[in-house]
């Protein structure tokens, strides 16, 4: 075969070679002679030693370019190094963009080690979150959601402490009010310093340093979590709100089912949110204990890896805090506080709920017709006792005969532990009718399937006391193939419990 016309002529010692060479490439049904890129090496024979090519081929001008080259790529290095400095390490500097979120970030990791936290030394920081509705909304200024959150760097432990927004506590000058209202006075007095102003009245009432305080809106939370890509939620039992708000001051219905699922923004918000449900949800108390269960997802997804390794994630969530988001730390301060935080196994999350439980701190009363909340007491020691001392605190353990019966199972290959835990369940009052290993023995996490149809409330908050507020207790699967594997089928029990290695005891004698 002769060398096509687009074959590569050579010209080395003013000699003209024509260079051609071909690879067969097969291709069924079909094998094609392509030709290919001729090796490099010389094509003739030459006299000269390398040396002597060398020198042929390094002419002054060639020199010249060189140095050139390393004389400007060394520049360039110089220019990137004082560059970095300035925008990354100096105290100020004189480059206008160093403002742009990603490289503002950039400077607060690589100082953020100098940095200490308020109560850092002391080893408890204090940080006060504050839901709002915000412009648009009615009464815009009353926090529906008001959560203490203290956390114990040594341990890594966090204890969330919601205070319910009826709670009567005083306000200074505007007397003995809802909790609710201490940021719309503070907005009144001055504006901007209704967050601060709830954070002075609570430090005061509880006898406790808040050393930061975050406010957030309505529009800031469906931000946030849409800017997350969203975040994975368990919905522990199933409830429809028929009065649930609508932003033309209607309402509408809601309905969330029981189980896992994926919840935007505005979905999560509704969940945060909703106070008319049915199913034992209708309660501002149920209402807390899901937007705990928001604050332990929203964690774990804004410290996840894909959110931390993304510069546009980033920075699209420092401009949505800076437009809807109070907040009295610097940027420093969130790098440091975000490290804090990154490290903290949201499974080790504790939560209480001020309430009017048996094993509650508060008392129902009225005032001229207005429903309110005050210490069982009629003081706030016992309350204040509480925060004082909260890492001390052990989940309360439940004595009373519980009219439930329990079927567990071990879900995990440690031996005896489904045993051990029907052990401590009975002492806490608790009906065991089998103790056996589950089908699968690789479930990561307990679970709880209630086969009442949520009839039982009792036992169902017997249930979250006994494990903690995290497991997940699900209705009896009826089209969920995966979950009906794990589900030891035909159990004649009020609940089976579905043992992983998460689990919590709390064997109290």
């Amino acid at each position: 075969m002769g060398c096509p016309p687009f074959s590569i002529d050579y010209t080395i010692k003013k000699k003209k070679i024509k260079y051609c060479k071909f690879v067969n490439i097969t291709l069924p049904p079909y094998t094609i002679a392509m030709p290919i890129e001729p090796p490099r090496v010389n094509l003739v024979p030459t006299e000269e030693s390398p040396e002597e090519l060398s020198e042929q081929h390094t002419t002054p001008r060639n020199k010249r370019k060189r140095m050139i080259l390393v004389y400007g790529v060394s520049l360039f290095f110089v220019i990137l190094l004082t560059f970095g400095y300035q925008i990354i390490f100096a105290e100020h500097t004189f480059f206008p963009f160093a403002n742009i979120p990603i490289f503002r970030v950039l400077r607060s990791l690589a100082r953020s080690g100098e940095i200490t936290l308020k109560g850092e030394k002391e080893d408890r920081i204090n940080v006060l979150l504050l839901g709002m509705g915000g412009a648009g909304h009615e009464g815009p200024y009353l926090t529906d959601t008001i959560i203490l959150a203290s956390i114990r760097p040594s341990t890594k432990q966090i204890f969330l402490l919601s205070i319910p927004r009826d709670l009567v506590v005083p306000l200074g000058n505007y007397g003995w009010r809802k909790i609710n209202t201490a940021n719309a006075f503070g907005e009144l007095e001055n504006p901007g310093n209704g967050a601060a102003f709830v954070s002075a009245a609570l430090e005061k009432l509880l006898q406790q340093p808040i050393h930061y305080t975050v406010r957030v809106d309505f529009e800031a939370f469906r931000k946030l979590i849409d800017t997350m890509g969203g975040m994975y939620l368990t919905v522990d039992r199933a409830f429809t709100d028929t009065r649930y708000p609508t932003e033309n001051y209607k309402y509408q219905v809601l309905t969330f089912n029981a189980g896992p699922q994926w919840f935007d923004g505005n979905r999560a918000l509704q969940f945060a949110r909703s106070r008319h449900g049915n199913n034992g949800e209708g309660s501002d108390f149920a209402r807390a204990r899901r937007q705990q269960k928001i604050i332990e997802a929203v964690k774990d997804r804004l410290f996840s890896v894909w959110t931390l390794t993304s510069p546009t994630v980033i920075s699209t969530l420092i401009e949505t805090f800076e437009q809807n988001v109070i907040i009295n730390m610097n940027l420093g301060e969130m790098v440091r506080f975000a490290r804090l935080m990154k490290n903290i196994d949201t499974r080790t999350i504790n939560t209480i709920v001020l309430d009017t439980s048996a094993e509650g701190y508060l008392t129902e009363t009225y005032f001229e017709g207005a429903f309110l909340l005050e210490p069982r007491t009629g003081n706030f020691d016992e309350i204040r006792t509480l925060i004082t001392n909260i890492f001390d605190v052990q989940p309360v353990v439940v004595r009373k005969k519980i009219s439930a019966t329990l079927d567990v199972r071990n879900g995990t290959k440690i031996e005896g532990l489904a045993r051990t835990v029907a052990d401590a369940l009975k002492k806490n009052g608790f009906t065991i009718t089998n103790v056996a290993n589950a089908p699968d023995q690789r479930i990561t996490e307990t679970f709880i399937i209630d086969q009442t149809d949520g009839k039982k409330e009792d036992a169902v908050s017997a249930l979250h006391i006994f494990f903690g507020e995290q497991t997940s207790i699900l209705p009896l699967p009826r089209n969920d193939g995966a979950l009906r594997e794990a589900n030891p089928l035909q159990s004649p029990a009020d609940f089976i419990i579905i043992l992983g290695p998460n689990h919590a005891i709390h064997d109290n004698e």
